[in-house]
């Protein structure tokens, strides 16, 4: 009996050897399982972030080419920028014909993935109303518009005016009464950009045309050819303007006289105001296109051939920025601006978006 139970206890000393070898290789086995999981999930994180990252390159590319930051020379442009603690790297081409390629490489850890982006650059959709805010729009006394106007909130219409056009608005149209072309409510938003303003300062100063400080202009103003002239400071005109091409302003504008073209049939001006733009009294501005990070503010007879676009509402002078209204006697005749002009208010719209291989 004796040496049977030490037989037994043998039995039992190897079974259980055995059984601990088995667990140590599942152990083992299920260690390499999750390690190797492990790794594949982070490696499997760090392409998605590498994605993520060249998606970024492609969109601070895009934002790029809208704030007219690139100029092509012939060869392909590359630009690196970083995300946190990660990388992109963009490479841009002129393809010909306004197209335009990114390619953004993203690097996340060690790991890289490239997308692209095929770019077609498109006349600015801003352009084609005679007056166009992101404000509420109230033209309020006899009011006399020849083109489409729209607000990005409500149109609404208060006396004898009269559009000649469509009246559009992403909210309502009230008071129609004085609109001769298409009435639309809960109309699409028109984009109007944040134009830097600071783009163009260098440009002035190679030319000679910048001045450091606040103006007035009541004699001929000059400005060359396609060229810039840059306020850095308030500018007040009143006289005639003679060439083609860009004022800017960083302050606030104000037109009180006859801003003419000396040139009607081949001058045309753009107005970039930083701040408000105040055209009250009697003035006359003929051929411009003016544009404000403000509001414009419109007070008096007021008689203008061109376009008017304000970030900020088109209001009565002496008004709320918000509760925007028209007053006096305004007429406003739209008149497009030239091809080569509208070159600097081009938009870039993506045709082809892909992940390459």
């Amino acid at each position: 009996m004796k040496f049977k139970r030490i037989k037994d206890e043998g039995s039992a000393l190897l079974i259980a050897m055995i059984m601990i070898l088995v667990l140590s290789f599942l152990a083992s086995a299920y260690l390499i399982t999750s390690v190797s999981t492990y790794n594949d999930t982070l490696s499997r994180r760090d392409a998605l972030q590498s994605r993520y990252v060249a998606e970024a390159g492609l969109e601070w590319g895009l934002s790029q080419f809208n704030q007219q930051a690139f100029t092509f020379s012939g060869a392909p442009i590359t630009a690196t920028n970083t995300i946190g603690a990660y990388t992109f790297q963009i490479t841009i081409e002129d393809l010909g014909s306004n197209v335009y390629r990114i390619v953004s490489a993203g690097t996340a850890n060690g790991y890289s993935k490239s997308m692209e982006c095929v770019l077609r650059k498109e006349r600015p959709p801003f352009l084609e109303f005679a007056m166009v805010t992101d404000g509420n729009l109230n033209l309020a006394g006899n009011i006399s518009i020849t083109g489409n106007v729209h607000s990005n909130q409500n149109v609404q219409m208060v006396g004898p005016g009269t559009i000649i056009g469509d009246a559009s608005a992403v909210g309502t149209v009230t008071q129609v009464g004085g609109v001769t072309g298409d009435v639309i409510q809960g109309a699409d938003t028109v984009m109007i950009p944040n134009i830097s303003l600071d783009g163009y300062k260098q440009e002035a100063i190679n030319n000679g045309t910048y001045y450091d400080s606040t103006k007035t202009w009541a004699g001929p103003t000059v400005v060359g050819t396609n060229g810039v002239l840059f306020v850095d400071g308030d500018l007040h005109l009143s006289g005639k303007v003679k060439g083609s091409g860009l004022i800017v302003v960083k302050g606030d504008l104000d037109i009180t006289g006859q801003v003419e073209l000396t040139d009607p049939a081949n001058d045309f001006v753009i107005i970039l105001a930083g701040g408000d733009a105040f055209i009250r009294g009697t003035p006359r501005a003929h051929q411009a296109f003016i544009y404000a990070l403000g509001a414009v503010k419109l007070r008096g007879n007021v008689e203008i051939v061109g376009a008017m676009m304000a970030k900020n509402g088109v209001v009565d002078d002496g008004n709320a920025i918000g509760d925007s209204s028209v007053k006096g006697h305004v007429g406003v005749v739209y008149s497009a601006p030239p091809q080569d002009l509208l070159q600097r208010f081009a938009i870039y719209k993506a045709v082809v978006r892909r992940e390459l291989d």
